[in-house]
């Protein structure tokens, strides 16, 4: 055979793909009013599309159902906009950054109830698009059992089936197959073959059963043969995508990961901070949202950020960019201040983990967000000073992963170059915490809510029409894990004798640890007992007896005692020092 022959199968021929690139204004109008859109949420969140998008129907009534793991920036703003959505779906509504909280958006459309929201777990959500993507009517899940979301969706999208096989009781969940899926990755080619880094949140369920296709954004246009040079890395194939919009910055102010040298760009700490203070007050918020989105285009919002500001993200997201990050915060430390109630409640949660672990042999620790993220990367770092071979996990997909300084942060971009693997939720939560190795792991939560006998409610208080946030992945480690140690501030409004709404149900959490002591339970299904009580720091000699009382005090269940109630003395020098070094800003510590 001839040279010329031969050729063809070098290479793949690309002339007859075709050009799918195009302008974000075009790109956003190819979407239907009234469908069914997914915000897709990998380690990045599509803003720039979504910011398009709200502009291009603000004041046209499109009545969106929207689809989006997390409801937060993104979504803020087009509630502010009656008629924009006509349902929500989502396992997460409220303020991320730097801790959860709720949002006053979310409050009022709770109170008034204009627009719908179905709330899921994050793991269910996700499971829902896998469903999707199969073409499966339904798929089974071990989360939601006993939850209130179980409760709302029975019927429409949740049932309760027997199991074949093992014939017993199983959970199945129906299908979500949205109409439009929006992503930004990193590179694409003109044909619209995308690129997306691990970890990846949802992965790309969602994005491949899309009805009508995907429409995404992309740092880099790129050609086929990049794409082939990553092809572990596709996130999206061609054949699935109806447009692609070059975007620089197009996941601002979420991350984006790069391929080495380009290392990408980090979270903008300092925008989201701004839009959590703006997003207080409905006044505020308008303000902003005209400033950011409604009264601008991309190219304007990128120079309102400033080249000196976006390389700064850039630089934020090299793997050694941690170090010079502490060298500017370490000045915020004061290593000598007495430990505060939140230090202490941290460190006992630590020491609580690290007992369970050696105890049980546990080999997993799901880290929670806020102050139960810092316990367990506390809990990891002295687990290793012991030669415990423990793996510290999150659910957007970190595994195996060493938590760095100074950002306290579940989703610090630093901790990705640490990770042992980069998946999904799917990977974390369906595998490791609900599924085959459920024995084998151990969760760490924060409850905005906790009862007597461990249920959390971090959703809403339906009785005083009170908006929280929602699930996230909170449902599904209280129904997987083998064991969930609970944090919660002492507080009479927060430790009631009944949730009034069931995020996650209670038999799996053994431990409650609060900013004055700690209860347990003597086996599953009982009620907490108060075991020990901390000691006060700005008084350090108050008998025993009285902080039971203030713990009583505090308390909204008639508290029992497990034996004598110790009181355990003020943490360890070392170990206050080692916390204060995750969060020199603050965000928690207080």
């Amino acid at each position: 055979m001839t040279n010329s022959f031969l050729a063809r199968f070098d290479k793949r021929l690309t002339d007859r793909r075709e050009n799918k690139i195009t302008s974000v204004e075009r790109a956003v109008l190819k979407i239907d009013a009234g469908c069914t859109l997914h915000l897709c949420v990998t380690h990045s969140v599509p803003f720039g599309l979504t910011y398009a998008l709200t502009r291009a129907f603000w004041g046209t009534v499109p009545r969106f159902e929207l689809v989006t793991l997390g409801a937060s920036v993104n979504v803020q703003v087009m509630m502010r906009d009656q008629g924009f959505l006509r349902k929500l779906i989502t396992a997460y509504a409220g303020n991320v950054y730097p801790s959860p909280s709720p949002a006053l958006v979310f409050q009022e459309n709770y109170r008034t109830g204009n627009v719908p929201v179905e709330n899921w777990s994050l793991l269910t959500l996700v499971q829902r698009l896998m469903a999707g993507a199969l073409n499966l009517p339904f798929l089974p899940t071990n989360s939601l059992g006993l939850s209130g979301m179980e409760t709302e969706n029975i019927g429409p999208s949740v049932a309760r089936l027997i199991d074949p096989f093992e014939e017993k009781e199983q959970i199945v969940l129906s299908a979500l197959v949205p109409d439009y899926a929006l992503v930004h990755g990193w590179a694409a080619d003109p044909s619209g073959n995308v690129l997306g880094r691990a970890p990846r949140t949802e992965s790309n369920f969602g994005m491949l059963s899309a009805r009508k296709g995907v429409i995404a954004s992309v740092d880099r246009i790129v050609d086929y043969e990049y794409v082939q040079n990553h092809h572990e890395d596709l996130l999206v194939p061609s054949s699935r995508t109806i447009a692609v919009v070059h975007m620089p910055y197009g996941a601002h102010p979420s991350p984006c990961r790069g391929y080495m040298p380009e290392w990408g760009y980090a979270e903008d700490e300092q925008f989201l901070l701004e839009f959590r203070k703006a997003s207080r007050d409905m006044v505020d918020l308008d303000a902003w949202a005209k400033r950011w989105v409604l009264d601008i285009d991309h190219e304007k919002y990128l120079s309102n950020l400033g080249e000196v500001r976006l390389k700064a993200l850039v630089e934020a997201a090299s793997p050694d960019a941690w170090r010079s990050d502490f060298e500017r915060r370490r000045k915020d430390i004061d290593f000598n201040a007495p430990p505060l109630p939140t230090e202490q409640m941290i460190i006992a949660m630590a020491k609580m983990c690290v007992e369970r672990v050696i105890e049980k042999g546990y080999k997993t620790i799901l880290a929670g967000q806020g102050t139960s993220n810092l316990a367990a990367w506390v809990a990891d770092y002295q687990l290793a000073d012991k030669g415990v071979d423990v793996d510290l996990m999150a659910e957007i997909g970190f595994y195996g992963y060493t938590p760095l300084p100074p950002q306290p942060l579940i989703f610090n971009f630093a901790n990705i170059a640490t990770c042992g693997g980069v998946a999904s939720s799917l990977d974390i939560l369906g595998i490791h915490v609900t599924g085959a190795r459920s024995k084998e792991c151990i969760g760490m939560l924060g409850a905005a809510i906790i009862d007597k006998y461990g249920n959390v409610d971090s959703t809403c208080v339906p009785g005083m029409k009170l908006w929280l946030v929602g699930s996230g992945g909170a449902n599904d480690v209280l129904s997987g894990a083998e064991e969930v140690i609970v944090c919660c501030p002492q507080d009479v409004q927060r430790l009631w004798p009944q949730v009034p709404y069931v995020t996650g149900p209670g038999k799996k959490v053994s431990t409650l640890v609060t900013t004055q002591g700690i209860f347990r339970k003597s086996s599953i299904g009982d009620s907490f007992q108060l075991m020990s009580v901390f000691t006060p720091p700005n008084n350090p000699d108050m008998a025993t007896d009285l902080i039971i009382a203030q713990v009583v005090e505090n308390t909204g269940w008639d508290v029992e005692t497990l034996g004598e109630v110790s009181q355990l003395p003020l943490p360890d020098p070392e170990v206050l020092h080692l916390l204060r070094v995750f969060d020199p800003s603050k965000y928690y510590l207080r």
